[in-house]
């Protein structure tokens, strides 16, 4: 709890809409409960929180999609003009964990993004 991973994205970084998550080390059904995985993640997008994400205790893949009201506030570099702009970040914080049988370490096994334009 309180470990973060921050993201460094390019200004020309094509716009996000979804976040995949694999919750937990996915090696083996024994790996995956033996180590603790992650329950909620805080999100912030240039150190300004964003969103808390609740995840389930299963080995699959889990997305979190954004739709914002507006095509123009999707997840991107929120000022604008990439050419004079520097990169922008998005981090994860553990707030919470399902406990692991063995192991107190927790396990992420990817953390990827998608969206629109080319990923």
């Amino acid at each position: 709890i309180g470990q973060t991973i921050t993201y460094s994205l390019h200004p020309e970084t094509p716009r996000i809409t979804n976040v995949h998550i694999v919750n937990g080390y996915v090696k083996s059904a024994k790996s995956w409960s033996d180590n603790a995985r992650v329950k909620t993640l805080k999100m912030y997008v240039n150190q300004q929180p964003f969103a808390i994400l609740l995840l389930k205790d299963v080995k699959n893949e889990q997305t979190f999609e954004f739709r914002p009201k507006a095509h123009k506030e999707k997840l991107r570099n929120p000022n604008g003009d990439h050419e004079r702009l520097p990169w922008w970040s998005i981090t994860f914080e553990i707030l919470a964990v399902y406990p692991g049988a063995k192991f107190e370490d927790t396990a992420i096994s990817d953390i990827y993004f998608s969206g629109l334009d080319v990923h």
